[in-house]
């Protein structure tokens, strides 16, 4: 940030760096918020990517340090360093679907700020649609790379959520189940009905649309039901 800064003229003041707590993990952060005043989006990109580019030679350090020593102690932990800063890297930092380094990163060369909230206002656009709050001309148009972008947002949570859920039937099956509830109540219950508000809202007339949502819910809950559960699975 201060090289990128110099090279155009811009005076930056000290840089806060810590330890955060995210996922019940220690993490090292290093605040460059103020890259935002980059007028060149690859010189923001550069410092997007410093602290991945970092975690790229952890691995590679890790992996030579296992090549080099035949303690099989110093093996495992090497081998684990590695993988853990290479899958974090790849999996986390660099995901564009998370808020992490990869989504400024991507907001930068696309030169689209605030695309997550660009992308759930072009998602909003389907359901305005689907239950006919204002006639076709009155809504704005379909922005399909950003519907792509949203259905990717929303697999990546899935997949963490899907991912936790499974970690945690490990430990304890009621755990499992507890984070499963949260997951359904971020990610499903949390949302529709913030997206039945907005659309009646956002409706000319309100009763019909109503009425569309009801019986929309109603055919989900019934097809919910009629689901078939394995053998010795209580519903």
């Amino acid at each position: 940030l201060w090289r990128t800064a110099a090279e155009e003229g811009l005076p930056v003041n000290s840089i806060r760096a810590g330890i955060a707590v995210m996922l019940i993990m220690p993490f090292p952060f290093t605040n460059v918020s103020s890259a935002w005043r980059l007028q060149s989006k690859w010189r923001r990109a550069v410092v997007g990517v410093a602290g991945m580019y970092v975690e790229c030679w952890v691995a590679i350090a890790a992996m030579f340090l296992w090549a080099a020593t035949d303690d099989p102690l110093l093996r495992s932990a090497a081998i684990q360093l590695a993988t853990v800063a290479a899958v974090t890297t790849l999996l986390f930092n660099l995901n564009p679907f998370g808020r992490m380094d990869g989504y400024y990163v991507a907001s930068d060369l696309l030169e689209r700020p605030n695309l997550m909230q660009r992308a759930a206002a072009a998602a909003m656009a389907v359901p305005a649609r689907l239950f006919r709050v204002r006639p076709p001309s009155e809504l704005p148009p379909l922005e399909p790379w950003l519907l792509a972008y949203w259905l990717g947002m929303l697999g990546y949570r899935l997949l963490v959520f899907g991912g936790l859920v499974w970690l945690a039937h490990g430990v304890s099956p009621w755990a499992s189940l507890a984070i499963l509830a949260v997951a359904v109540s971020l990610l499903v219950v949390r949302p529709a009905l913030a997206t039945g508000k907005r659309l009646l809202a956002m409706a000319a007339d309100p009763v019909p649309v109503r009425r569309r949502l009801l019986l929309f819910a109603a055919a989900v809950l019934g097809f919910l039901f009629l689901v078939p559960f394995p053998a010795g699975v209580a519903a």
